[in-house]
């Protein structure tokens, strides 16, 4: 290669020359031609063929030149080549000499190559990437050379401490092999000055050439770190494959019959171990050296089938070696940051293994702790159940067997030992007999509950019975009967069951139809009771006078007797006899009162005729008085002979005679004659009137009538404005209205007390007649208090009643136009005036009703209220009115609120 090298140079050289000269000459020939083209007459075309052969020629050298250039830079980068690799061969064999002298050699060569076909100067460039090689090797190779110059005893050192380091690594695997640790330990101890001295190398990876030296002293001292950490961590091996033998049977799956304690113990040397993983390496350290299987890189976090598939086409296949791989950047999408994530996974990935079998060890612990604990609980839970059924608590038994179940149920299989098993099944076939124990004795139980339920019922219908209370005992013993009926799904059950229920509904159906046999005779006995009540009552009736009433008593006994003999009949009783006697008895009874009855019927009908004969002759003779202005005993037989038909028609309701025609057209016509007589003493009196004025009886007549009404003397102004007689005949006749009063035997007017009152007699008349001109007909009392300025209480405590209010105001002959419920209304509530006018008169000290209803037409006041202030003498708005709101407040009942409404509403 040397010497083609050589004659390629020396061919190019000498091309080189030859075409520089004809270049020369071309130039000199091309300067002739044209020369003979500007000088006239000389011929310019030989020189013109001349120079064109010429720089044809020059052409050919030129390629002839550059072709041995071509040839000698190949020669020569292949030269270069040859070194090169001579060069990392030496240093390969760690003759760093050789390889010193083989750089220089390719340093010179590719020099004085480059310098020589640099003057070539080639137009094209094609031999410039050669050129660039060649400078290439020419740059490594002086590079080489100067740093092997400069570090050349560093290297050699370099080398002699790799021979020593590798051959102390060999001996230290021997001793771990052979478990000699300390002999180990001392071999590492001995070459740590040689490995000190390597990790203070030259910098080698600078050099291309000595990458390979680099890398064989890289991996030697990180087999020193591996034997060194292999060292320290060769007892963390031994316990971690002692856990492993312990434990070999539950981590194949062929059994779980490892205790508890040993259990425990391994968790605890799997923490120690864990304690001494301080990196990932560690624990890729102790799973290479043990049974656990590595793990997969489909464990390691992020790791899809993309991204496996990736790592394995770069050759990374398992966790330990893509978290120790430093080319994860040049793999398709994985990029720095990402690398790392891997990497830190992978050896997540490592230490999970031994984190996992702590895990599945505590995992264990806690189902057979569980398993113990919960079969305690169900061995308790059935002694319970086993206390419960011995005191009868059946409810309390279910419940702790069920409990006892649900315990024995939620005890993991994997989690018993064998001893363990065996009292789990043996409690199991317990409570399932305990249940059927359970079933016989609530069967039982609930049987003799149900004798005693029958039994009680029966003894209830005993004292019933005996109380001759018979609707009592017959439910009773209709509930015992249905205890019997419901008894029987459980005799069959239950020994000597249907005997028992038999026995008892045989004295059930006895004491039934004892009951029923009793019932007859005490409702035989009892008509014949209350026959001989109605007997005595019907008896105490006829002495009484009262017939009719003695008749229906004997007919109600009657009946009794009639029912209770039939009763005795249907039953076979002793009592039929008696009762016939005694049927026979009232029938006579019945007869005499039905006599006595008619002959008082005649009576009442006799003196019904004869008052109704003396009213005919009273209405006669009073129209005889007016004939002879006698109309004062005019009003005196007109008002006897109203008195006599009254009483006339009353007695011949009593005796129910009334409905035939004679009587009642008699009684008619007597109504309109007693009517007709009226109107003529009316119209007679009136004509009186209009000839001479009233007499002073009259008048005097008038105003006794008017004290009767009111309750009081009638005041001045009541005359003056509604007066059946004017104020000045009054004055004609007595001279004063005092004297009037006087003559009339009535006190004086007592004018403060007058004044105390809200309103008068003049102004309540005044509000009915303002009330009748609005409505158009006379007020009603609901209207009254509906409408009217003054509540129609006032009115009918004042006058009496509505109606003698009209008429007092003389309102008689103004249109009616009541509704049906005015009419009704206002009959309550006249009657209730009545009621109220009757009491007023008489002399007691309760308060009336119409009293307490005007106190309730105060605001706020309440029936309670109003008796409370008329307990106290407020019977009226006129006494609130004179009481102080402080007065009113002292009454039981009434608080300060109530009290100060009452003023506010008496003032208003």
């Amino acid at each position: 290669m040397q010497q083609q090298m050589e004659k390629n140079l020396s061919a190019a050289k000498k091309y080189h020359t030859i075409a520089n000269l004809s270049h020369y000459v071309f130039l000199f020939i091309l300067f002739v031609t044209i020369t003979s083209v500007v000088i006239p007459g000389t011929p310019w075309w030989p020189f013109a063929a001349l120079s064109v052969g010429v720089f044809l020629i020059k052409g050919k050298l030129t390629s002839l030149r550059d072709t041995h250039a071509n040839r000698l830079l190949e020669s020569c980068v292949s030269n270069c080549n040859e070194l090169t690799d001579d060069t990392a061969k030496a240093i390969d064999k760690e003759d760093i000499t050789t390889a010193r002298q083989r750089a220089r050699e390719c340093a010179e060569t590719a020099s004085r190559v480059e310098k020589q076909v640099s003057q070539f100067k080639k137009k094209d460039g094609s031999d410039e990437q050669q050129l660039q090689e060649l400078r290439h090797h020419h740059k490594r190779s002086t590079n080489l050379v100067e740093f092997l110059d400069e570090n050349l005893e560093g290297i050699q050192q370099a080398v002699r401490n790799l021979e020593r380091v590798e051959k102390g690594a060999k001996e230290a695997y021997q001793l771990l092999a052979d478990g000699e640790l300390q002999a180990a330990s001392n071999t590492l101890d001995q070459y740590q000055g040689a490995l000190r001295e390597l990790h203070d190398r030259p910098p080698l990876a600078d050099q291309k050439e000595l990458h390979g030296l680099d890398s064989q002293i890289e991996m030697l001292i990180e087999t020193y770190e591996t034997l060194e950490q292999r060292l320290e961590f060769t007892p963390v091996v031994k316990r971690l494959e002692g856990v492993l033998a312990e434990t070999d049977i539950i981590r194949n799956k062929q059994g779980d019959r490892v205790d508890t304690d040993t259990l425990q113990n391994a968790v605890e040397q799997l923490e120690i171990i864990e304690d001494a993983i301080e990196e990932p390496d560690h624990a890729f350290f102790l799973i290479k050296h043990t049974e656990l299987s590595l793990p997969e890189l489909d464990d390691v976090s992020g790791i899809g089938k993309g991204y496996r598939a990736r790592l394995e086409k770069h050759g990374i296949s398992t966790p330990e070696e893509l978290h120790q791989s430093n080319s994860l950047t040049g793999i398709d999408s994985i990029g720095r940051n990402r690398a790392k994530q891997f990497q830190e996974a992978a050896g997540q990935a490592a230490i999970d293994c031994i984190s996992d079998l702590r895990s599945d060890l505590e995992e264990r612990i806690e189902r057979r702790e569980q398993a113990s604990n919960q079969l305690t609980y169900a061995e308790r839970r059935y002694r319970i159940a086993c206390d419960h059924l011995d005191r009868q608590y059946f409810s309390d038994v279910d419940q702790e067997l069920t409990k006892a179940k649900e315990a024995l149920e939620s005890v993991p299989a994997s989690g018993l030992q064998p001893e363990e098993r065996t009292q789990f099944e043996k409690l199991e076939a317990n409570i399932e007999k305990k249940r059927a124990e359970l079933r016989t004795e609530r069967l039982r139980k609930e049987f003799e509950d149900a004798l005693d339920e029958i039994d009680t019922y029966i003894a209830e219908g005993r004292t019933a019975l005996e109380n001759e209370s018979f609707d009592a005992a017959t439910g009773k013993f209709g509930y015992a009967t249905q205890c019997c009926n419901n008894a029987k799904e459980i005799t069959s059950k239950v020994d000597d069951g249907e005997q028992a229920i038999y026995s008892r509904r045989e004295k059930v159906n006895d004491l039934l139809e004892e009951t029923r046999n009793r019932r007859q005779k005490h409702r035989v006995l009892d008509s014949m009771s209350t026959a001989e009540t109605q007997i005595s009552d019907g008896n105490y009736r006829v002495t009484d006078g009262s017939f009719s009433e003695a008749i229906e008593n004997y007919n109600e006994a009657i009946d009794y007797l009639q029912r209770a003999r039939q009763t005795a009949e249907e039953n076979e009783l002793s009592y039929t006899w008696e009762i016939t006697e005694r049927l026979e008895q009232v029938e006579q009874y019945r007869h005499h009162a039905v006599q006595e009855r008619e002959r008082q019927h005649e009576e009442r009908r006799e003196e019904a005729v004869y008052k109704l004969d003396r009213a005919e002759q009273l209405i006669e003779k009073g129209h005889q008085h007016l004939e002879v202005d006698d109309v004062d005993a005019a009003v005196e037989s007109q008002q006897t002979a109203a008195t006599l038909v009254t009483e006339a028609t009353a007695l011949f309701e009593e005796v129910d005679i009334l409905e035939t025609t004679e009587h009642r057209d008699r009684i008619d016509t007597l109504d309109q004659s007693v009517s007709r007589l009226d109107s003529s003493i009316d119209q007679t009196a009136e004509e009186a009137l209009q000839a001479g004025g009233p007499s002073r009886q009259q008048l005097i007549q008038y105003l006794q009538d008017l004290a009767v009404m009111f309750d009081e003397s009638p005041s001045e102004d009541f005359m003056r404005e509604y007066g059946k007689y004017s104020i000045d005949e009054y004055y004609a006749a007595f001279g004063s209205w005092t004297d009037a009063l006087r003559e009339a035997n009535l006190s004086p007017i007592d004018q403060a007390a007058r004044n105390r009152r809200k309103y008068s007699r003049a102004d309540i008349l005044d509000a009915v007649v303002e009330l009748a001109e609005q409505l158009g007909h006379n007020p009603s009392l609901m209207e009254m208090n509906r409408k009217g300025s003054i509540s129609g209480t006032t009115v009918g405590t004042r006058f009496g009643d509505m109606d003698t209010a009209i008429e007092l105001a003389g309102l008689k002959d103004v249109t009616l136009e009541y509704s049906e419920t005015d009419i009704e209304e206002d009959t309550n509530e006249e009657e209730v005036t009545a009621t109220v006018t009757t009491e007023r008169t008489t002399t007691t000290a309760e308060p009336s009703e119409a009293d307490l209803e005007e106190l309730t037409e105060v605001s706020g006041v309440f029936q309670s209220d109003a008796a409370a202030l008329a307990k106290d003498g407020y019977t009226s708005r006129e006494k609130l009115k004179e009481a102080s709101a402080e007065d009113l407040q002292a009454i039981d009942g009434i608080d300060i609120q109530l009290a100060l409404r009452i003023k506010a509403d008496i003032e208003d």
